[in-house]
């Protein structure tokens, strides 16, 4: 399958302002029923997956969709997370046809292409074609309304955030550290001299390119679905409050540590220049001796990378926002004119395990070798490994990896029943009434934040710089907006 290459033309029809917005190719609905869906996801992790993999892999796919539904679909791979970030706003406002893309408050931005009117409403649709989707995910479905309708499928996972780091187990039984008891990040310093003295062909710690987000979980945090390294609520207050983040005790904490490791030698001290695609092969190569995040998924709590195994600890407890349903969705374009056939094919798909399963882990024998009925393990440099599993829809009917238990989807469930629910569960902000102000704020995120919460920049000055530049730009009038917008959600929705 082709991998469609849109930047120039995107960049070209944008700029061809005579031209209307969605003029570029569209459809004749009277021969779209000959046609195959066209979807657009990225490649994530394991990309770039070989052409004649890739190929035979989606041919299994459409050999399976054309037996059960009658028609097929060609699947674009906009490359990593990161390109496909930086690829998609352009195909968009050019016009480009599809019927299915994916979408996530951190990549292909879903609040701003919701509000902007790329996304389909969802509601008699899925009442007609989503009944499977539907009985499984119908409450979750409202994190995704925007103005007044479901814009997107969640892909069902887990569904609450936890601070948590990963370790690589062959230095954890070599120096013999006991990361069960790990109560605070900061409790792992003396392990990084370890790596940063002993291990010198490996990082001793990877911040990544969002680290203040990725821990925030932990001090109880939760996020508005963007700019969430400046603004967010106190999840277990009894009525939300918008409070500016660069202002709290959290921030200065967090970055004080970041800073010091960096001046220890735990954080590279180029790594500012690199990219959240580095990160992520740094990640896949398992180069990095500890990571965090701010998900923790039992489907991959001890997984295998690189040939090294990995194992995932949660610190602090675990929350669950809107954005935790947003993080990973498929939208259906608005000028889709298959719209039916989408959502068939997304419903299809949600109960299809092999359907499923062939697109997570390509083909048995040639990308991944059979352990048991439900289990496997993926073959290395195969040609085919997404290493996806929650992109593509329903991960409860989705393979186990080696060690993984058969009550392991059973456990996911309970992790996301019992999780604190956040006191803004079901908010979305209208992006419209506060787009100049989000544009001003963002244009300083962009300068001062991974600098500062990655620890290559000292707090002590840095805090304030950033402060000083966010007044500018108009956080505070931001936040009242905000404020204003929940305010008048909470009276309807407490």
């Amino acid at each position: 399958m082709k991998r469609t290459l849109f930047l120039l033309i995107a960049a070209l029809l944008v700029l061809a302002t005579a031209t209307p917005l969605f003029a570029a190719g569209q459809r004749d609905a009277a021969v779209a029923e000959d046609e195959p869906l066209i979807w657009y996801v990225p490649g994530g992790g394991g990309y770039p997956y070989t052409e004649a993999d890739e190929r035979d892999v989606y041919a299994a796919f459409n050999d399976l969709l054309e037996r059960d539904l009658g028609t097929t679909v060609e699947i674009n791979v906009q490359g990593s997370f990161g390109e496909y970030d930086e690829r998609m706003p352009l195909i968009l406002a050019s016009g480009e046809y599809m019927d299915i893309l994916w979408t996530a408050v951190w990549s292909n931005d879903f609040l701003q292409n919701a509000s902007d009117g790329f996304y389909a409403g969802l509601d008699d649709l899925l009442e007609e074609y989503g009944k499977d989707i539907l009985a499984d995910i119908r409450e979750q479905l409202e994190a995704t309304r925007v103005d007044g309708q479901i814009r997107a499928i969640w892909s069902q996972q887990i569904a609450a955030y936890n601070s948590v780091f990963s370790v690589r187990m062959d230095l954890v039984e070599k120096y013999g550290w006991t990361p069960e008891a790990v109560q605070s990040l900061a409790d792992i310093e003396p392990w990084l001299a370890d790596v940063r003295d002993n291990e010198r062909e490996l990082i001793p710690f990877g911040p990544g390119s969002e680290a203040w987000k990725l821990i925030q979980p932990y001090y109880g945090i939760g996020s508005l679905g963007f700019l969430d390294g400046v603004i967010g609520v106190r999840v277990a207050e009894a009525e939300p409050e918008v409070i500016n983040l660069i202002q709290t005790p959290e921030f200065r904490e967090w970055t004080n540590l970041m800073y010091s490791w960096q001046t220890q030698g735990f954080i590279p001290e180029d790594g500012l220049t690199y990219t959240r695609d580095q990160w992520a092969q740094f990640m896949n190569q398992a180069r990095l001796a500890f990571s965090h995040h701010n998900t923790y998924n039992p489907q991959l709590a001890e997984r295998e990378v690189a040939g090294v195994m990995t194992k995932t600890y949660r610190i602090g407890e675990p929350m669950t926002l809107t954005s935790n349903i947003t993080n990973t969705l498929h939208a259906v374009h608005s000028r889709s004119v298959q719209k039916e056939k989408a959502v068939e094919m997304l419903n299809w798909l949600w109960t299809n395990s092999e359907a499923y399963n062939i697109l997570v882990w390509g083909l048995e024998g040639r990308h991944y070798e059979r352990l048991g009925a439900n289990q496997i393990r993926p073959i290395q440099d195969s040609g085919y490994y997404t290493n996806l599993p929650w992109m593509w829809g329903n991960t409860f009917i989705g393979y186990l990896l080696p060690g993984q238990d058969e009550g392991l989807f059973d456990e996911v469930a309970r992790l996301n029943e019992e999780s604190l629910k956040a006191n803004i569960l079901g908010f979305n902000a209208d992006r419209s009434a506060i787009r100049t102000l989000v544009a001003s704020v963002s244009a300083v995120v962009d300068q001062y934040e991974n600098p500062l919460e990655g620890g290559w920049v000292n707090p002590e000055q840095g805090i304030a710089e950033f402060q000083a530049a966010l007044d500018r730009a108009g956080l505070q009038d931001l936040i009242d907006a905000l404020q204003a917008q929940i305010e008048e959600w909470w009276a309807v929705n407490r």
